[in-house]
This record gives structure tokens, C-alpha cells and sequence, in this order.
């Protein structure tokens, strides 16, 4: 094998290599450091704990309010997600679309849950067809 074949052939192998990193590097997702928000109650304007907030886009990223109603979701892919949040006793919601910067930290609006209506809180029927 001549010499120019052999810088040929090792020319090849770092464009191989170039193109290959080129590719993984596009294939991975940029994520920013921290999304953070708050979450409360909106009859009684207090802070939620145990709320499950899930990022609706990405599976996996997912996190629960501390006591004072706060969550942190770590490594957040950049580009527009939703939040769902749901605790039992409360109507389930979802956040307008936030966009996720390739860094930094994104804190979002705050979330009021609406407890769930119960039982209580329904009004009995009356029907006009009775006789009575």
C-alpha cells in the first residue's frame, strides 16, 4: 500500500468520524437547567403539596410540589411543552404551551387547582312531571 493510499484511507476514517459526532450531536437534546413553578388552591389561595406535575411531551420528567406548593422538573428537553397537574380531590389541569429555553431556568405562572366538586356541592333535580 503507497503512502497516498494510506493518507486517503485515513482521510476517509476522519470524515467518517466527523459526520458520525456531526449526527449524535444533532440527535441529542438540548435541555434547559430547571423548569420551576407554584401550584395552590383556588378557593382557599393556599399552597398544594403532592401535586403531580408531568411535562406532557417528554416521558419521564415529572415532578411533585413540596410543602410549599413548589416543584422543580430537571432536564427539560428545549423547545414548547405543557404541564399537567393533578392531585386527588382536585380538577386536573393544564398549563398554556411554555417555551423552554436550550438553557437556563424557566419558572412558569402560577397553577390554582379547583377541588373537585362533591357530593354535597350537587344540586338535587326536581322534576316538573310529578304528580303529586
Amino acid at each position: 500500500m503507497s503512502d497516498a493510499d494510506r493518507r486517503s484511507g485515513t482521510r476517509a476514517s476522519a470524515l467518517v468520524l466527523v459526520i458520525t459526532g456531526l449526527l449524535l450531536a444533532s440527535s441529542t437534546p438540548v435541555h434547559a437547567e430547571t423548569v420551576t413553578g407554584t401550584v395552590r388552591n383556588s378557593s382557599a389561595n393556599a399552597a398544594l403539596s403532592g401535586v403531580l406535575v408531568k411535562v406532557n411531551q417528554q416521558s419521564g420528567r415529572q415532578a411533585t410540589t413540596n410543602s410549599s406548593g413548589v416543584y422543580r422538573l430537571s432536564s427539560v428537553s428545549a423547545g414548547s411543552v405543557t404541564l399537567a397537574h393533578s392531585k386527588t380531590g382536585f380538577v386536573s389541569a393544564t398549563s398554556s404551551p411554555i417555551t423552554v429555553p436550550a438553557s437556563g431556568t424557566v419558572t412558569v405562572p402560577q397553577i390554582l387547582l379547583e377541588p373537585s366538586p362533591s357530593i354535597e356541592d350537587a344540586v338535587p333535580l326536581r322534576s316538573s312531571n310529578v304528580v303529586e
